[in-house]
């Protein structure tokens, strides 16, 4: 059997777009006040996020806190749900 050598360059290209994207401005979440029991639930979220970015849990941990997160979650959407909408009465 013949044994072929291929030689590849490859190179990246720059892409560029037209537009550039909205600049958006980032707050310390210690200036962020806690004002209500969904407030400091939402900012033990962000902290806990903080601390993975930064490598803080093992993997196994960062999936039991991300389970932990979605019951919440999921219990904030299904409140959301079962909120009755306001009607409209016919006028007669």
């Amino acid at each position: 059997m013949a044994e072929s050598n291929v030689n590849m360059k490859v190179e990246e290209t720059p892409t560029e777009s037209g537009e550039s994207a909205p600049a958006q401005r980032q707050v310390s979440l210690t200036q962020i006040p806690v004002n209500t029991e969904n407030d400091a639930l939402n900012m033990l979220v962000a902290f806990l996020q903080v601390a993975q970015k930064r490598g803080a849990f093992t993997l196994e941990e960062a999936g039991k806190i991300m389970e932990s997160v979605n019951v919440f979650q999921k219990n904030a959407t299904q409140q959301a749900a079962n909120v009755p909408l306001p009607t409209v009465e016919e006028e007669k």
